[in-house]
């Protein structure tokens, strides 16, 4: 049986971990799974939190320290994906940011013998067979492709959020079936050109091959460069529907919030250099810069503080890969 390793990332949200935690707990079915919580140097309890929890629950933890400055752990298993589920967090000495938290937790999952990793935000919940069809999903559709499952909204359960997504010929990336019921979704492995950073199965064999997500990006657009990055190497993206994610949407950087403003331009404008044609990207930025700065100005207003138009500035000058600073 595919053996699979789940990556949580934690930054100050002990809360939304320890509810995933528990969701991932209550697997049914499933044996060959084991779960790597990266703390991505929270500086709050949220570490002695997810310790606590798991103590209390009865749960095999083990922890160990990322060193940023020299790229190691300070121990390893080795192959040790076994029958009895058990939780592994590693404490990272500074915050490496979205990319970089997950990829030492993917890094960390393929040491101790995981054959898939799948890369789950916090801020979700998954059904109590989850585990289950994804390793049904990985072990039909075969190590070359990326799997995404089925991501209803946390707090309307019935109402998908993403179950497969497209990109524009600018690359501006659609949610297919956003809004609607649930019980409209096809129930085959269906297409899609990007899968969901929110929930994305990767191989071994993937990750061996292309990696994971290019910390450049540290939060923000990263699945979309990803999702280019293997199609451009003729690596399947499918969504495994029957599989489910409940997502608290917003949850981890706000719905608009000035970090959310900063990363998403920025990260965009990173995306279009890279797969877009010198007379796309004009096309792109002649209508995209209007439409922010025109955003940053109504948000600057609304919040009568110029911290959006900082970030809106902060994005065009520091696209080539700064990270923006005013938090």
């Amino acid at each position: 049986m595919t053996k699979i390793a789940i990556i949580l990332l934690n930054w100050k949200g002990a809360d939304d971990t320890i509810d995933c935690l528990m969701s991932i707990v209550a697997q049914k079915n499933i044996t060959a799974y084991q779960t790597v919580v990266v703390d991505n140097f929270s500086g709050d309890r949220s570490v002695e939190r997810i310790t606590d929890f798991c103590q209390n629950a009865d749960i095999a933890l083990e922890r160990i320290k990322y060193d940023a400055t020299t790229q190691s752990f300070s121990a390893a298993r080795g192959d040790d994906i076994s029958k009895e589920h058990s939780v592994t967090l590693i404490e990272a000495n500074e915050n490496l940011g979205f990319c970089k938290g997950n990829n030492i937790g993917t890094e960390y999952a393929f040491m101790i013998g995981a054959d898939a990793a799948l890369i789950l935000n916090n801020d979700t919940t998954i059904a109590p067979d989850t585990v289950e069809k994804l390793v049904e999903a990985s072990e039909s559709l075969g190590p070359r492709t990326l799997i995404s499952p089925q991501i209803l909204y946390h707090n309307r359960p019935d109402s998908i959020w993403w179950c497969g997504g497209e990109f524009s010929t600018l690359l501006s990336p659609s949610y297919r079936f956003q809004g609607e019921p649930e019980r409209n979704v096809p129930g085959d492995f269906s297409e899609t050109e990007w899968v969901s950073g929110c929930a994305t199965l990767i191989s071994r064999e993937l990750f061996d091959e292309i990696g994971l997500y290019d910390p450049v990006f540290f939060i923000w657009c990263e699945e979309w460069d990803l999702s280019l990055r293997a199609r451009s190497r003729g690596i399947a993206l499918r969504v495994a529907p029957e599989a489910l994610v409940y997502h608290k949407v917003g949850k981890s950087l706000g719905l608009v919030s000035p970090l959310t403003f900063f990363y998403s331009m920025r990260n965009m404008i990173i995306l279009r250099r890279r797969y877009l044609s010198s007379l796309s990207r004009i096309l792109f930025g002649s209508a995209y810069f209007p439409r922010k700065l025109l955003q940053a100005i109504r948000l600057s207003i609304k919040e009568r503080r110029l911290i959006y138009l900082h970030a809106f500035l902060d994005a065009i000058s520091d696209h080539r890969g700064g990270l923006w600073k005013r938090q």
